[in-house]
């Protein structure tokens, strides 16, 4: 198998994803039952660096910065959907933060953990 089409089957979850991302968001009644009091942020933190981490390992590590815009503009996709289509649910500026600082995590990580591959094969070599 080459390694455009392992890529494009790697992609496949991260539509997945988002898919069932959007479901949770456009839902009349979320899907996840409230245990603490703002525990959509944490929610979406999750959600948001779970899928940038998935985009950057399907997209390939070169391509980083395409996989957090992708995952950044989800993020406002999905507030803007919610004020668009559903009737129940509400965007809200901090679902957004949460969303992006999700990201921003998952872009640090990256970050860090490329760096520390890099170091490493220079040691080894």
């Amino acid at each position: 198998m080459g390694q455009t089409m392992r890529r494009n089957l790697f992609l496949l979850p991260a539509i997945g994803l988002a898919g069932l991302i959007l479901w949770g968001a456009l839902n009349a009644v979320p899907p996840i039952p409230r245990v603490f009091g703002h525990q959509d942020k944490i929610e979406h933190f999750l959600a948001f660096a779970g899928l940038a981490l998935w985009l950057t390992a399907g997209l390939g590590p070169k391509r980083l910065y395409s996989a957090l815009a992708l995952s950044a503009g989800s993020a406002v996709g999905l507030e803007v959907a919610q004020l668009l289509l559903s009737p129940t649910r509400t965007a809200s500026l901090p679902d957004i933060l949460a969303s992006l600082a999700g990201i921003l995590a998952a872009a640090v990580f990256m970050l860090i953990a490329r760096q520390m591959i890099s170091s490493r094969q220079i040691r080894a070599a």
